[in-house]
């Protein structure tokens, strides 16, 4: 798989990273909280293309993904079951994000999944197959990125995102009723594709409004695939399963930022000829779901200090060695360890002279994987009297010392 390309428009720097392809838009600060609103659309059925399989069950798997971390969901469903309003058309999509924009405020967030038949002409931001689509009039019967972006626009959100698993390929129509594809090389020469100015430019009008994460299953010119033994859309089931804990983050939380590598790692192992791609429009901190939380292996280290007394330096030595200490964490490995802490600084005098002292604790821990002890250390000062000077002065003074470990709590 190729090496991702992180293109940033506006700074037109490129360097190297992970294994997709992400463009990053500048943007404003993108609000937190609020409602969140969301349209899933999944479609089998095609009245002039070959149908698909499971893009219904990956849409209504989606939703209730979605719905288990408090996203508002309107489902939209290919099935003769589904009513006018919940079978997806191009009117009935536009309606619901209508509809949306009529209660959305700035606090709250919007996503739009679409799971089915694609096709991306040249330079084009791609176009969505929806059941009616007719193969001599593809362009004006299917359902456009721009124009759902444009939609979007009226969305005062200031979160928003897309994910769109469907093809990118050119077509043309054979009386099997398939989608045929026409591979065009553009994602042959490990450059930005051509999909970069289309879609660039249709999410771009909305950028400096909003924060926008776009994550698209497949480069242009390439196809999404489904797959029998997973029972669904390469692309849904990775996203489904970063979702529903896959993305492990410190704040459990996932986000575009977090989730978009977790996408591209997994899929370089189940489907490594298919490379999906996000655009970041703004900041790449929009909240998806919820993640699980990362565990960690070592000592919380809690120092409070009474007023007026200085500390000149704290150190930490783990077996015998100063150890980095970050936010008040030191990392261990799993196993017995000798913790040593030194506080070194002056003591205040009544006179106002300085007497330099220090405070030395230690104490043994034994840490298995994924365990966090905490060290609580509360340091005061007491009246001492120096019998030389004959001067009596504050100095440093252990107040209580607490160890406790995290599986005990």
């Amino acid at each position: 798989m190729k090496q991702l390309t992180i293109l940033n428009l506006f700074a037109k720097v490129i360097q190297l990273a992970l294994t997709c392809l992400v463009l990053t838009i500048s943007s404003k600060a993108s609000a937190e909280g609020g409602k969140r609103y969301a349209i899933v659309v999944g479609i089998n059925s095609y009245d002039h293309f070959r149908p698909l399989h499971f893009c219904v069950d990956d849409a209504t798997e989606m939703a209730k993904v979605l719905g288990q971390s408090g996203w508002k969901v309107d489902l939209m469903l290919s099935m003769e079951s589904t009513s006018e309003r919940t079978r997806p058309t191009p009117k009935s999509i536009l309606e619901a994000f209508s509809d949306i924009a009529k209660d959305a405020g700035p606090d709250d967030s919007f996503l739009f999944y679409f799971c089915g038949h694609g096709f991306a002409p040249s330079k084009s931001s791609g176009y969505l197959a929806l059941s009616s689509t007719l193969p001599t009039k593809a362009e004006a019967t299917a359902l456009s990125v721009a124009d759902l972006v444009r939609a979007s626009g009226a969305i005062k959100c200031h979160e928003k995102a897309f994910f769109f698993d469907a093809c990118r390929n050119s077509f043309k129509s054979k009386s099997d009723r398939s989608l045929v594809v026409e591979d065009n090389g553009t994602a042959a020469t490990g450059d930005v594709p051509e999909m970069s100015s289309g879609l660039f430019k249709a999410f771009e009008s909305i950028s400096q409004k909003t924060s926008a994460a776009v994550f698209i299953s497949c480069l242009d010119g390439k196809t999404a695939a489904e797959l029998a033994d997973l029972k669904h859309g390469v692309f849904t089931y990775v996203v489904l399963k970063g979702l529903s804990g896959g993305v492990v983050s410190p704040d459990g939380l996932v986000t575009a930022n977090n989730l978009m590598p977790y996408i591209a790692s997994e899929m370089k192992s189940i489907q490594p000829d298919q490379t999906p791609y996000a655009i970041l429009a703004g900041s790449s901190t929009i909240v998806l779901g919820n993640a699980v939380k990362t565990q960690s292996t070592g000592i919380n280290i809690n120092l409070q200090l009474d007023n007026n007394l200085r500390i000149n330096h704290t150190t930490i030595f783990v077996d015998g060695d100063a150890a980095p200490v970050e936010e008040g964490f030191v990392s261990l490995k799993p196993g017995e360890h000798k913790i040593n802490l030194v506080l070194e600084g002056p003591g205040v005098r009544n006179n106002g002279g300085y007497k330099y002292q220090s405070i030395r604790r230690e104490f043994k821990i034994r840490v298995s994987k994924k365990h966090e002890f905490s060290y609580h250390v509360n340091i005061g000062q007491t009246e001492s009297f120096d019998p030389i000077s004959r001067r009596s002065y504050r100095s440093m003074a252990l107040v209580e010392e607490k160890l406790l470990d995290g599986r005990k709590f």
